[in-house]
């Protein structure tokens, strides 16, 4: 669900949409359809092109406000370790 793979609540997302969280569940539950506007806004809200709502993606999910920081940290220390192990064999060949 783009939605979820997004990292927002149905709350969060009916906040940002103007629409109660109760509605956006009966969307995702199939009890509801979505207007064209609605449709347009979801789009912009998820970063996600109106075509892809009809049909099941298989693509790699885009990093959410959960996953985003912690992975950029992590690669930020793996680089830093990289650079320390790199200015310490520096420094041994000055020696």
């Amino acid at each position: 669900m783009r939605r979820k793979a997004c990292g927002f609540s149905q709350e969060e997302l009916a906040e940002k949409a103007n629409i109660s969280a109760k509605h956006i569940g009966a969307l995702e539950s199939g009890k509801s359809f979505v207007s064209a506007d609605l449709l347009d806004k979801f789009s912009e809200l998820l970063h996600t092109p109106i075509a892809d709502f009809f049909h099941e993606q298989k693509s790699e999910p885009l990093p959410t406000k959960k996953t985003l920081l912690p992975n950029n940290v992590a690669a930020a220390k793996r680089s830093l370790a990289v650079l320390q192990k790199y200015l310490d064999m520096m420094g041994k060949d000055e020696n």
